[in-house]
């Protein structure tokens, strides 16, 4: 009111801050309790720890004996350095631990992709930005079911030069060579032997099983990820290519048909689904034209009354199975809280109680 300026100084910081308050979150008390975690963990070296607190968000800056953690652009906590090189000397590698990670390793890189592939930061218009961090099947996996996190270290998208990894179930820190070598997770010897794939539900499945035969392929049950980017490239094929298959190529996407119903795969993802759960109707019989299949005249409906269901019987739990398991190797330690039960193919197949059953059928919430 009196015409002059306000003041902007540390306007970012200050709105962060504003939104901690309203969320009702300490950052301060957050990160005493992380370093309590970290004291917690048995790493051999510094840089070990400083990327534990990294991967929570935290920027840390080594300072007169202390090693500053900033986030929110804040600084949050002080660890003395002393305190860290004790933890360092006293290290002690747990060699039960690292044989039984390097056999879950060698056992389960014959199922999934163990080869590390770069992400990107995402931008409009289905862009990708500066390279963020790497991931592989394998190690999503290990995090997922034992709490085994692998951070790849490179450089702009390039292979990565290692890994370390995070054992959060048993609090350990270890150089990922000394559990298993780089070389052998990047060589994808085994591939071939073992094709996984994974589906929205069951009937997707029986799909792919009229469709191929296969017997030498373990399937996975679990949500379809990325529907509009899915959606997005569909649509991009319809407009923006001469010829429907230099599209779909573009993108390593496959329309099959099975029983006059047309099916997405994604051989890049290996994700097999039905695209009427991908695509609305009308865009779905866009295709269904060029494919020469029946047109979906209504919601659940083909023009020969054929049923299609409606909403899928999705699994809350991803599950793992196929005729005969892959056998641990010779000698393979043993500890019953970390080998996943393989489920009796004959599922019973029932949503839990404590699952968003609208976020099962598509329609999501805020």
């Amino acid at each position: 009111t009196d015409g002059k300026k306000i003041n902007d100084s540390m306007e970012r910081i200050r709105a962060q801050k504003h939104m901690l308050e309203i969320m009702d979150r300490n950052p301060e008390k957050e990160c005493s309790k992380l370093i309590k975690q970290l004291n917690s963990f048995s790493f051999s070296t510094q840089n070990q720890a400083k990327l534990y607190l990294e991967t929570r968000g935290y920027s840390v800056k080594e300072k007169e004996g202390q090693l500053a953690l900033y986030k929110f652009g804040l600084l949050q906590g002080e660890i003395p350095v002393k305190e860290l090189a004790a933890n360092t000397n006293s290290y002690s590698p747990d060699k039960a631990r690292i044989k039984l990670l390097h056999a879950l390793f060698d056992k389960y890189r014959k199922v999934y992709c163990s080869t590390p592939v770069a992400t990107f930061e995402p931008l409009k218009g289905n862009g990708l930005g500066k390279p963020i961090g790497y991931r592989s099947e394998m190690a999503d996996f290990l995090k997922e079911k034992f709490g085994v996190e692998l951070i790849f270290h490179g450089k702009e998208g390039k292979p990565p030069y290692g890994y370390t990894i995070i054992d959060h179930s048993r609090k350990n820190i270890f150089k990922g060579s000394e559990i298993y070598p780089l070389k052998d997770l990047i060589r994808e010897e085994t591939k071939e032997k073992l094709r996984v794939l994974n589906f929205a539900s069951q009937s997707d499945k029986t799909a792919y099983e009229n469709l191929t035969g296969t017997s030498d392929t373990v399937f996975r049950f679990k949500r379809l990820p990325r529907q509009a980017a899915y959606r997005l490239k569909l649509l991009s094929v319809l407009e923006g290519f001469p010829h429907l298959q230099s599209g779909l190529d573009k993108y390593q996407l496959n329309l099959l048909v099975n029983e006059k119903h047309l099916y997405l795969l994604d051989s890049r993802e290996r994700f097999f689904i039905g695209l009427d759960a991908v695509l609305s109707r009308a865009e779905y019989n866009r295709f269904a034209k060029h494919w020469e299949v029946p047109a979906l005249e209504e919601k659940g409906k083909t023009e020969n009354n054929t049923k299609i269901p409606e909403s899928r019987d999705l699994f809350p739990v991803q599950q793992d199975y196929q005729g005969t398991s892959p056998e641990a190797p010779e000698n393979t330690p043993t500890e019953p809280e970390m080998e996943p039960e393989m489920p009796n193919t004959n599922l019973n197949l029932d949503i839990h109680q404590d699952v968003d059953d609208e976020a099962l059928h598509g329609r999501r919430r805020n």
